[in-house]
C-alpha cells in the first residue's frame, strides 16, 4: 500500500510538471496542458500541448489563460488582440502587456469600457482624469494630487469599489449611489466657486453628462425601491 501511495504521488508530480497551466474557450472549455503565448501580426495566439497532442487558439476564441499560477486575458489593445497579463480585475482593470518584438510584460495599461489607457510617467496625471472623468472620487484625488503614477492600484482599487459595476448592488443602493454622487458633485463644484478656484474641466464634463439624466427620476426610483423593499 505504502509502495503503491510513493508511485501514484510520483505520477501526480510528473503531471503537474509536465502541465503549466489552462486555456478557457468561449465555449467554456477548459483545456490543461503545456501552455505557450505567442505574437503575431494582428492577434496573439496561445499553443497548449497535452496528452492527446497539440493545439492552437487564436486570442479571440480564448476568455482566458492561466500560466505558471498568473492569469492572462485577450484585450484590444494597439489595433491588436493581445493576450494580456492580469494584475487587477474589475470595470477598471490593470494590465500588463508586451511590446513589440519583446517577450516580457513590460508595458502597462488602464482598461475599462474596451478603452485603454497605457501607463507613462510622462503626462500621465492628466491621460488619467480624462480617462477616468466619468468617477469623480478618482478624478478630485488625481486632480488634487492624492493619486499619480506612483498610485496605479490605489487608483485600480478606489475606482472599483466607489465607480465600478456591482452586479449584487441593490436597486435601492444603485439609486442612492446616484444622488450621493451628483449631490457631492454639486459640492465640491460649490466649494470651488465659492474659494475663487477654478472649477476643473473633468468636473464640468460629470455635470454634463448628469444633465442627461433625470434627477427627479433618481429619487422616485429610490422612493419606489424603498416602498418595495
Amino acid at each position: 500500500m505504502k509502495h503503491l501511495l510513493i508511485v501514484l504521488m510520483i505520477s501526480l508530480a510528473t503531471i503537474v510538471q509536465a502541465q503549466n497551466g489552462y486555456l478557457v474557450t468561449l465555449e467554456a472549455d477548459s483545456i490543461f496542458g503545456e501552455i505557450s503565448i505567442l505574437r503575431a501580426t494582428n492577434f496573439d495566439e496561445v499553443k497548449i500541448k497535452h496528452a492527446n497532442g497539440k493545439q492552437e487558439f487564436k486570442a479571440f476564441k480564448i476568455k482566458m489563460v492561466v500560466k505558471d499560477g498568473e492569469t492572462f486575458e485577450p484585450i484590444n489593445y494597439a489595433n491588436r488582440k493581445t493576450i494580456a497579463k492580469v494584475l487587477a480585475k474589475g470595470t477598471l482593470s490593470y494590465y500588463a502587456v508586451r511590446p513589440e518584438n519583446k517577450v516580457q510584460y513590460t508595458e502597462r495599461v488602464l482598461y475599462k469600457d474596451d478603452q485603454s489607457l497605457p501607463i507613462s510617467s510622462i503626462g500621465f496625471r492628466a491621460n488619467a482624469i480624462e480617462f477616468l472623468s466619468d468617477c469623480q472620487t478618482v478624478a478630485f484625488k488625481l486632480e488634487e494630487k492624492e493619486l499619480g503614477f506612483t498610485n496605479i492600484e490605489d487608483i485600480v482599487r478606489i475606482y472599483n469599489s466607489s465607480c465600478g459595476s456591482d452586479k449584487e448592488t441593490s436597486t435601492i443602493a444603485n439609486h442612492y449611489k446616484e444622488l450621493i454622487n451628483f449631490s457631492q458633485l454639486l459640492f465640491d463644484i460649490t466649494s470651488k466657486i465659492e474659494n475663487g478656484e477654478r472649477v476643473p474641466k473633468y468636473m464640468t464634463e460629470a455635470l454634463e453628462k448628469y444633465s442627461d439624466i433625470s434627477v427627479d427620476e433618481k429619487v422616485k426610483g429610490l422612493l419606489s425601491a424603498l416602498k418595495e423593499d
